[in-house]
């Protein structure tokens, strides 16, 4: 997107924060971020890499995200051969102790245990369909119930973006209370 070149806050504003919003949506909200923001490209305004974790007080849970648009994309990984540009890969991999669940690029869903490896395929529609089906969903219901993602829940997940903002700007955990 050319006004990507420059938004002074980048990386976590378009793409963290949909990261940040599967972790709360699969484990509940996170009590601290950690985060390294770095600006590596000359081309653009904002940062392109993030090192984002996020802790779950004393359940044994962290969650990680580590994304660089800066990095040159490794094949068969990061991109692969019919992808357009508008399917950019963003991976995404949840382990386990009884298994691994691995997002790829290829649009493949893994999930590998001791005894199995099961694999879904999506086509290549899937997102975009994605997309019409969240608008379709908040059409629907305008006037008669409250939407699946409500203004309040979107408040923690944007005080998870910005506490990564904080954390990397002072270099030190945020507990995300200081921001709600």
């Amino acid at each position: 997107q050319p006004y990507f070149k420059e938004m002074p806050r980048l990386a976590v504003y378009e793409l963290g924060v949909h990261y940040l919003d599967v972790f709360r949506y699969l484990f509940g909200d996170p009590s601290t971020v950690y985060a390294r923001l770095l600006k590596i490209s000359e081309e653009i305004a904002g940062e392109d890499v993030q090192i984002i974790t996020v802790g779950y007080g004393d359940r044994p849970l962290t969650g990680i995200i580590n994304h660089s648009w800066a990095s040159v994309p490794i094949p068969d990984q990061d991109k692969v051969d019919n992808m357009t540009p508008l399917d950019i890969a963003h991976p995404l991999e949840i382990d386990g102790t009884k298994g691994t669940l691995s997002l790829r690029a290829d649009r493949t869903l893994h999930l590998l245990t001791d005894d199995q490896h099961q694999t879904w395929d999506f086509p290549i529609t899937t997102r975009p369909l994605a997309g019409v089906a969240t608008q379709q969903h908040f059409v629907d219901h305008l006037h008669d119930q409250e939407f699946e993602t409500s203004g309040q829940d979107y408040i923690k997940t944007m005080a998870l973006v910005y506490a990564s903002y904080t954390s990397s700007e002072q270099n030190r955990v945020v507990d995300v209370k200081e921001l709600i």
